[in-house]
Formats: structure tokens, sequence, C-alpha cells
């Protein structure tokens, strides 16, 4: 039989708050994870508008170049 019966119950308690804390920090990163990953989005979003912009620009001076070459 055990001596102290409580020894039970505070490793029961330490673990409890160990794992709410392990959530907690889960939860937190996955925030972070989610935040960077709009970020990221957000960067592709941007990229592919500045890759139509810089083809539009690019097709414009290839027309002017094209009509200045046929006068």
């Amino acid at each position: 039989m055990k001596e102290n019966p409580l020894d039970d119950m505070i490793t029961v308690l330490d673990y409890s708050s160990m794992l709410y804390d392990i959530r907690r920090q889960r939860n937190e990163l996955r925030a972070e994870f989610n935040i960077v990953i709009q970020q990221l989005e957000d960067m592709t979003h941007q990229r592919d508008k500045y890759k139509a912009l810089a083809t539009e620009l690019l097709q414009s001076v290839i027309d002017e170049v094209e009509e200045r070459a046929g006068e």
C-alpha cells in the first residue's frame, strides 16, 4: 500500500497542467502558422500581380519596338 495517496494525485495534477500548457502552446503555434500561411498567400498574390504587370509592360515595349521597326 502506498504511504501517501496524495503523491499520485499531485502527479496527475502535474500531468494535467503540463497537458494544458502543451495544448495552449500548440494553439499558439497553430495561430502563428496560420498567420505565416496567410502572409505567403498574400505574397504569392502580389507576385502574380507584379508578374502580370511586368508581362504587360514587356509586351507593350515589344509592340512599340516592332512598330518602329516596321516604319
